[in-house]
Order: C-alpha cells, then structure tokens, then sequence
C-alpha cells in the first residue's frame, strides 16, 4: 500500500499544511479501503472483503447481471462506510443481509 500512496497520493498533490496533508491522507485511504476497487481480491473492495459481505454482493450483483435473471425477483444492495444491507425479494419471499448475516 506504501507505493500506492506513493504513486497516486504524494506524487500528484501539493499539500499546503501539515493538516492538509492529514486530510487528503485520510481520505484517500478511505477511498482505498471503502471505493476503489482492486484487482487482487477480483474487483472488490478491501471492506467488503474484511466485512464478509463479499460473497452476498457478488452473488446478488452476478443475478443482476445474469443473461437469466429472474425478473419476478427484486435485488437492493445499500453500502455506507460501515454497513451493508442486501435484500432479494419475490411475491412469495424476503431475505434480508445486514453485512453478510441473513436476518430473521
């Protein structure tokens, strides 16, 4: 990760202060861990990974994507910073995720 805020962070900005340099430092490793995908972990993001929500996210994004998606069903994902929320839905059943973990 060292070289990445080498390359894409401290390379390419001029910090006016001390505290400017905190700010975008802290933001950019948010980005890093919460938005920006990598290609190691197949395009995920590290909190997802860490949050083990991965396996939910891909599976509901992979129906979405599906050539035979089953178009009765209805798919939300919500991400924020700190949790997931994944829900798949017909006329007959719920099942609702909150970071991975089925909710009954």
């Amino acid at each position: 990760m060292t070289q990445t805020i080498q390359k894409e962070l401290l390379q390419k900005v001029r910090f006016k202060s001390y505290e400017h340099a905190q700010s975008e430092l802290e933001l950019y490793i948010h980005r890093y861990n919460y938005k920006r995908p990598h290609q190691g972990i197949d395009g995920m993001c590290p909190s997802d990974r860490f949050h083990s929500i991965a396996d939910e996210t891909v599976k509901a994004e992979s129906a979405l994507l599906s050539p035979n998606i089953d178009l009765s069903k209805g798919y939300l994902i919500l991400k924020d910073i700190h949790r997931t929320l994944s829900v798949t839905f017909s006329d007959k059943t719920m099942q609702v995720f909150l970071d991975g973990v089925l909710l009954k």
